[in-house]
């Protein structure tokens, strides 16, 4: 098992020279209130590690005015009931339930917390304040047994939230701020990432990336990366407003699971109905072999590229496939609905490989659009349904120039569409396939068009 550790020296600066006065606040809940936790003045050369009245406080620079500080904190191996805590050269234990509160002060430099939860989450009351101050700061969860649940929470700035691990009747609680990176290495079964009360940037119009490596990670506009391993399965709640969501798996690696081998799935939710909230999920330069489900409940469906993680998505607007090149083959299943069919729409946008497909059931409300755009001119998209037989029904646009429609009802059936004003096979959309097609209609628009059926 991998474990990755910070150095200090990383060498950027945070912008914000002065952080003092910041206010904490948790979410309401049966076991969080709302608190205050002011920054002790930089300029006070104050004890690494004092204890006072249930509260056990951490402080960095004791060297000098900008030292990068390394933090640690964990349950001790042979005695869990015991707190061993750590600031640079300077070490303490304590028993852990004689403590309602872990305060961290970072100060200046480029300093670091390890939350290491491997004999044990780390519950207190009113959880570990983690305030790195000024510098390049950053905090690492590590942990060996799988917790039932791991939600980092996004606050009102960026480097600001919560973390917070379950499992079970235990949990540990992290109130951070003024943070850069973020590792998350304990097993989970699961990983959110949420908003973090009203107040979070969550809430506001964002432009969320999630990058599948060896490891995943997050960004969401400019709060700094989440990155984690170690997870069965990922959540993200997008928040109010409009969000964009945009997923790319980069190399064969996968991170690495906690009950299973790899992670299993994403879990992408637009939260805000009346929102227009767009997935884009992309492909790799090979070729590709993708899968659209549309769902039944509205806003809802599933995409799957090759063996990755899928993407489910639920509460959002729109979806973009971008095959990025490497002639895909993409495959449209529409959801059973007791044979009644769907009926469906394909328009070709004015590349090639680029088309939007909207659809509907026979009766009910909408899928969501998709928009399928690079999966190369020699790409396909079938049609098909978890209906048996054939029951859709799908309506074919050709663009406004002169276009020919070659239809050949072998094998299912395929439809090949090129512009008749251009010299050589200049497509109009990729083949098309339509194993599941009961009725297929060919519209030409405008243009002198050609219709050639193979009998």
């Amino acid at each position: 098992m991998r474990r990755k550790w910070f150095r200090n020296g990383l060498g950027r600066k945070n912008s914000q020279a002065n952080r003092q006065g910041q206010v904490w606040k948790t979410r309401s809940s049966p076991r969080s209130f709302s608190r205050t936790l002011e920054r002790l003045e930089d300029r006070r050369l104050l004890a690494a590690i004092t204890f006072s009245a249930g509260i056990l406080t951490l402080n960095g620079d004791q060297d000098f005015a900008g030292e990068n500080d390394n933090f640690a904190l964990a349950r001790d191996t042979s005695d869990p009931s015991k707190l061993n805590v750590t600031v640079n050269s300077d070490s303490a234990e304590y028993a852990l339930s004689s403590i309602t509160q872990i305060n961290v002060f970072g100060f200046a430099g480029n300093d670091s917390l390890i939350v290491n939860s491997t004999n044990g989450l780390i519950k207190v009351q009113n959880g570990i304040q983690y305030d790195g101050g000024t510098g390049f700061d950053g905090l690492l969860l590590l942990g060996a047994s799988t917790n039932t649940s791991d939600e980092l929470d996004v606050g009102a700035t960026p480097g600001a939230g919560r973390s917070l691990l379950e499992n079970g009747p235990d949990f540990q609680e992290i109130y951070f701020q003024n943070l850069e990176p973020i590792i998350d290495q304990v097993l989970s079964s699961s990983f959110m990432i949420d908003a973090f009360g009203t107040a979070s940037i969550l809430n506001a119009n964002n432009a969320i990336n999630c990058t599948i490596a060896s490891e995943g990670s997050i960004t969401i506009d400019n709060f700094e990366p989440i990155t984690f391993e170690f997870k069965d399965h990922l959540i993200i709640d997008s928040g109010a407003g409009d969000d964009t969501v945009n997923v790319s798996f980069q190399g064969e690696e996968l991170p690495s699971g906690a009950d299973f081998d790899t992670l299993q799935d994403i879990t992408v939710n637009g939260q805000d109905p009346t929102a227009s909230d767009t997935l884009i999920v992309n492909g790799t330069i090979n070729s590709d072999t993708i899968d659209y489900r549309p769902g039944s409940t509205v806003g809802s469906g599933e995409v799957d590229i090759n063996s990755n993680p899928a993407v489910i998505f639920n509460t959002m607007e729109s979806v973009v496939i971008d095959g990025q090149g490497g002639n895909d083959a993409l495959r449209y299943t529409t959801p059973s609905n007791d044979g009644q069919g769907s009926i469906l729409t394909l328009t070709p946008s004015v590349d090639g490989d680029s088309s939007t497909v909207t659809g509907r059931p026979a009766f009910g409300a909408s899928y969501v659009p998709l928009i399928f755009q690079h999966i190369g001119i020699n790409g396909s998209i079938e049609f098909t349904s978890t209906n048996e037989g054939r029951a859709d029904y799908l309506d074919v646009y050709g663009s406004s120039a002169a276009d020919q429609f070659n239809l050949d009802p072998d094998d299912g059936g395929s439809l090949d569409m090129y512009r008749l004003d251009e010299p050589g096979d200049v497509r109009v959309a990729v083949e098309i396939l339509t194993p599941s097609i009961s009725t297929l209609a060919l519209h030409g628009r405008d243009g002198d068009d050609e219709f050639n059926v193979v009998c």
